[in-house]
């Protein structure tokens, strides 16, 4: 009874009202003790992808891991069109069926590795992308090769969970993701802020050619 309980709770809309209402608590609670890492709080992870949309002019966002809905909930009024991509089918429909009324906004189902390549020939570049399809089989090279095919494209990566690459927690490392990113795009910058890694094109200026918003 409970099991059954706690898997509609996390397959309702009511799932996403709480993380929203916890994330202001969350964040107060995590200043209060001196912003202690490695792990951070979610909002400092919307507000890093808003901040860093911002900076850039990028209007179209692109997540890889959508589970909860969590980040899309956060950021649906930010961008002008939202992809999610999530590998668990229960998980997939429960956010289809709670941003239903969202058209703007773009749930898939599948393997990122798979789904992320056949998404960016229909999509306008530059996009931001928030890779958080992390765990067991990682796809995050994958996905990095993919939307780094084409460096002049000026997209913009964030990469969550630092902690477990630079801590070799994964099967993979930060050292392997700068690597990947030096063989395809020599031109972009790695660096590593508030438990996110940053991927972005080192010559590319916020309101330069490489930074029109999509249509």
């Amino acid at each position: 009874m409970r099991k059954h309980t706690v898997d509609w709770f996390h397959r309702s809309p009511l799932l996403f009202a709480y993380k929203r209402m916890a994330s202001l608590p969350d964040y107060l609670f995590w200043r209060l003790r001196g912003a202690p890492g490695p792990k951070v709080p979610h909002r400092i992870k919307e507000m890093t992808v808003r901040q860093t949309a911002k900076e850039f002019g990028l209007r179209v966002l692109v997540e890889t891991g959508t589970q909860y809905g969590q980040m899309v909930s956060a950021l649906r009024n930010d961008f002008a069109e939202i992809y999610s991509i999530e590998l668990n089918e229960d998980l997939f429909h429960a956010a289809r069926r709670n941003f239903a009324r969202c058209p703007h906004v773009h749930l898939l189902q599948g393997d990122s590795a798979v789904v992320l390549p056949e998404l960016l020939q229909k999509l306008a570049p530059p996009l931001l992308f928030w890779l958080d399809a992390h765990g067991g089989a990682i796809p995050l090279i994958q996905e990095l090769e993919a939307i780094l095919s084409d460096p002049a494209a000026g997209n913009v990566i964030l990469i969550d969970d630092a902690h477990a690459l630079e801590g070799n927690i994964w099967s993979l490392t930060l050292d392997a993701v700068r690597r990947c990113v030096a063989n395809r795009a020599p031109e972009y910058t790695v660096a590593v802020r508030n438990n996110i890694v940053h991927v972005r094109p080192a010559h590319a200026l916020p309101g330069s050619a490489e930074h029109r918003t999509a249509k």
